[in-house]
């Protein structure tokens, strides 16, 4: 199966910095800069994309959006909607996400100034750079996400098996279905591990306890309710 990556580019007026991330989205790496005839010049610019997104198996493209310092939004960003406009209609469907550059930026700068460089050098860099920078502050962001949904506590309930043997499961969701509360567990700690939808019952002396959905019919009902049809 091959394995798709993501685009990071920084667009301005004269140029257009490249990044790619790793096959895994871990890291981004610096691919070129695109230089661009005029401010208006678009069909070589994307001509260039293309061959790109072709070369590396490109499934989304990061655009760097350059607020400024303060959080608003002046001429550049004008500039860079009306090209993910263009991205977004030459790549559909692909997805354009925009991602704040600004902290981006800074660093990009920062790297640049601590390397051993002189200005020339900086100058014929610092796209792609900055390209590269946009991007890594996606995939870490992306990742950090990741981290925060697998490390999120649930609820648990421990069922017992008919020859007494006890699991513990994580409540995940939570769903009303006809007067009936359903609930869906998972092996508590195995985020891909064996799951069951429960339905909420009262045993003889009135109290809530939880019977696993066995009907068939029921089943296909509460596996729509969860989305796991």
């Amino acid at each position: 199966m091959s394995i798709l990556r993501i685009l990071g580019l920084d667009y301005g007026d004269k140029t257009v910095g490249v990044a790619v991330s790793d096959p895994f989205g871990w890291t981004a790496q610096g691919v070129e800069i695109i230089r661009r005839n005029s401010p208006v010049e678009y069909k070589q610019s994307l001509g260039r994309i293309s061959e790109l997104i072709s070369e590396y198996g490109v499934e989304k493209i990061v655009l760097g959006f350059p607020r400024n310092m303060d959080g608003s939004e002046g001429p550049r960003c004008e500039k860079t909607l009306a090209y993910k406009e263009r991205l977004e209609k030459r790549f559909k469907p692909m997805e354009v996400i925009l991602w704040d550059e600004r902290l981006s930026t800074v660093a990009a700068d920062r790297y640049m100034m601590s390397a051993e460089m002189d200005h020339f050098e900086r100058k014929s860099v610092i796209d792609k750079m900055a390209a590269v920078f946009i991007l890594q502050g996606y995939l870490d962001s992306v990742r950090n996400e990741a981290e925060k949904e697998e490390e999120e506590e649930y609820d648990t309930i421990v069922l017992e098996d008919d020859d007494g043997t006890e699991t513990e499961y994580d409540i995940t969701d939570e769903a009303e279905e006809d007067g009936t509360v359903y609930i869906f567990v998972r092996a508590s700690g195995k985020k891909d591990g064996a799951w069951l939808i429960l339905k909420e019952v009262e045993d003889e002396d009135g109290d809530i306890c939880y019977e696993e959905v066995e009907d068939e019919t029921e089943l296909e009902k509460a596996k729509k309710i969860f989305n796991k049809a």
